[in-house]
């Protein structure tokens, strides 16, 4: 009785693990500073977007797999929101 409960504990346990993994973050998140140092990004067919900071670009590009690069420091020109986090 012992055995098959310590079992059914041990499968228990993996389907959570194995279910946490799954609603995990992507890895390439990186916890960034809240020091605000904006810039404007674009890329090819991109409307330029600003940003924080790099490292908030950085998040934004590996999230949703885009390619944007700074244009220039500060906001962007065309007032659009600006992503802080």
């Amino acid at each position: 009785m012992k055995r098959l409960l310590f079992v059914v504990m041990l499968i228990s346990m993996t389907m959570m693990v194995q279910a946490a993994e799954k609603r995990r973050p992507k890895d390439c998140q990186s916890i960034c500073t809240m020091h605000y140092d904006p810039v404007c990004a674009g890329g090819a067919g991109e409307s330029p977007k600003s940003f924080g900071n790099i490292c908030v670009m950085q998040n934004y590009n590996c999230e949703n797999n885009k390619n944007l690069a700074v244009i220039s420091q500060g906001e962007c020109p065309n007032g659009g929101g600006i992503r802080l986090s």
